[in-house]
């Protein structure tokens, strides 16, 4: 029993800070606009690109395709963190009368 909680409680830590990493990559992911374009929304298929809080000029469908991306990375082992943690706190808790 102590093998299995050893790796029980290994499983929730490392999938835990596996989907922060993803998260923070997420959070600081961006898609620079191609060189001397401008901001605004085009026509025709083009980008719609915007100016980023250190005003340069990213392409936000790009951007927003990429923090998808690293959301989803993120959310599998958030996902598996909190079923290790209920299979933790099950194996600790579920003699107790």
């Amino acid at each position: 029993m102590g093998t299995v909680n050893v790796l029980v409680s290994a499983g929730v830590i490392i999938a835990g800070l596996l989907s922060g990493v993803f998260w923070v990559r997420a959070a600081y992911a961006k898609v620079s606009a191609k060189p001397g374009a401008n901001e605004g929304v085009g026509y025709g298929g083009s980008p719609v690109n915007v100016r980023d809080h250190t005003g340069a000029v990213v392409d936000f469908l790009q951007t927003y395709t990429l923090q998808s991306k690293w959301n989803s990375r993120a959310a599998l082992p958030s996902a598996a963190a909190a079923i290790l943690a209920a299979v933790f706190f099950l194996l600790h808790f579920a003699s107790y009368p």
